[in-house]
């Protein structure tokens, strides 16, 4: 009964967060294995002191698992308000910081790092 109601409490949390990610950016970064043997971590890292000292608290970075694109690692997902959310690829801190100050920042999207 207890693993019942922690699992209603955590739903309902999750709930709660999809509703309000509507009226802001989310960054998404895959963290699983395959992505941290190629610098998932260190991109995480960038993005975070990106976001910070850019005052970026409208954006939330999440972490999610393996989406079974390995070949494409650190793979960084960018989602905007009324846009279709759009996923960079083989991504390096420098091109975590480029995505922020051009993508997110300005609405500037690097069309040759896109997965296509």
């Amino acid at each position: 009964m207890q693993a019942l109601y922690n699992y209603q409490g955590l739903r309902k949390r999750a709930e709660n967060r999809m509703r309000h990610h509507d009226d802001h950016g989310n960054i998404v970064l895959q963290l699983s294995w395959c992505s941290t043997a190629v610098g998932a971590k260190e991109v995480a890292r960038r993005v975070k002191a990106v976001a910070f000292k850019h005052g970026l608290g409208n954006v939330e970075t999440r972490f999610v698992g393996c989406i079974g694109l390995c070949s494409h690692e650190p793979i960084m997902t960018v989602k905007m308000p009324g846009e279709k959310d759009l996923s960079y690829s083989r991504v390096t801190p420098d091109m975590a910081e480029v995505i922020i100050l051009n993508h997110v920042m300005k609405g500037k999207i690097i069309r040759p790092w896109l997965i296509q």
